[in-house]
Formats: structure tokens, C-alpha cells, sequence
């Protein structure tokens, strides 16, 4: 079960697709030598992919895995104490350490109204948890809280490649 908060996911796209209709114009309007402005350009798409598309909460039969931009943060069920609210989104561990989450973290406007669609969505995590581990009997998992780095190429080398192939069908076009 994955967790996206819909007007990021939303503000993402639209970031994505002005990139791309940006690269668009200036390749179409005789810009020389795109290719180096391409790569470059590639870099927004794939930032607005990262905190738009990738960054998430995803909740399994295992626990909760919770991408920030590059950084996956994996905690199984049973080292989970709480999901809450703090400035934002916070999975708290029984160790005591707390992770965020970039997709449902702080913001002056949540603050403000009190987070209340990051607190309808802690509350249907808690549901869909308990829908998780009904009935389960299972000893604890050996497997501990860890982090690490979440990097796929795909994303990047995709976005870079149609940035390229536009300024190629701009070439050919002329």
C-alpha cells in the first residue's frame, strides 16, 4: 500500500511537464548547441520525480518503507511504536529514534491547520497496519531498522534521454 500526497504528486507533474515544454521551445527556436543545456535541464525533471513520484510511504506485510528523495528508510512492524504527527508524518521506533517523511512533512500551511490531511493519512496507516498484522502469529522479524541509499539510474538516464532526443528531432527538423 503506497502513500503519495496528491497536490505534491500534482505540483511535481506540473513541474515535470514545464521542464520538458521548456526544453521544448528552446529547442525548436534554433537555440545552438542544446545538447549540455539538455543534460542539465534533466536535473529538474528528475528532482521533481524524486520529491513528487519517488518519496513515499509504503506499508507491507513487512513494515514500513519510507522514501525520502534517495534515502529509504526501513522499519519493520515490530520496531514500530508509532505512527504520529510532529512536524509532520513521524514514524517513531521503540529505540526511540524518529524518522520523517519528506511526502508528509512539516509546512507552515499544516501547522496552521493543523495537519489535518497528514493525520488522515497517519490514520488510515494505523488501519491498514492492523489489517496487516490481524491474525498474524508470527515471531519477531530478524530483520532490524536500516537505511540506505535508493538510487535507480532508470529515472535520470530516461529523462535525459528524451531531453536529448528533442534537441535531436530539433536538429533534424532544421
Amino acid at each position: 500500500m503506497t502513500f503519495h500526497k496528491w497536490a505534491l504528486t500534482a505540483f511535481a507533474t506540473a513541474g515535470i511537464a514545464f521542464a520538458v515544454i521548456s526544453m521544448t521551445v528552446l529547442a525548436f527556436h534554433n537555440v545552438r548547441n542544446l545538447f549540455p543545456g539538455a543534460a542539465v535541464l534533466s536535473l529538474f525533471p528528475y528532482l521533481f520525480w524524486l520529491v513528487g513520484w519517488h518519496s513515499a510511504v509504503r506499508l507491507s506485510r513487512d513494515g514500513v518503507t519510507v522514501d525520502n528523495l534517495l534515502v529509504r528508510h526501513v522499519i519493520p512492524w515490530d520496531q514500530l511504536s508509532e505512527i504520529g504527527i510532529g512536524d509532520g508524518l513521524v514514524f517513531k521506533l521503540r529505540d526511540g529514534r524518529k524518522i520523517g517523511s519528506i511526502m508528509y512533512g512539516g509546512s507552515l500551511i499544516g501547522a496552521l491547520l493543523g495537519y489535518r490531511n497528514t493525520r488522515k493519512a497517519a490514520a488510515r496507516m494505523r488501519t491498514a497496519r492492523e489489517h496487516m498484522l490481524a491474525g498474524v502469529q508470527e515471531p519477531p522479524s530478524a530483520m532490524s531498522y536500516h537505511r540506505k541509499i535508493a538510487f535507480s539510474p532508470w529515472p535520470p538516464l530516461a529523462i535525459v534521454a528524451a531531453m536529448e532526443a528533442i534537441t535531436a528531432l530539433s536538429l533534424l527538423a532544421r
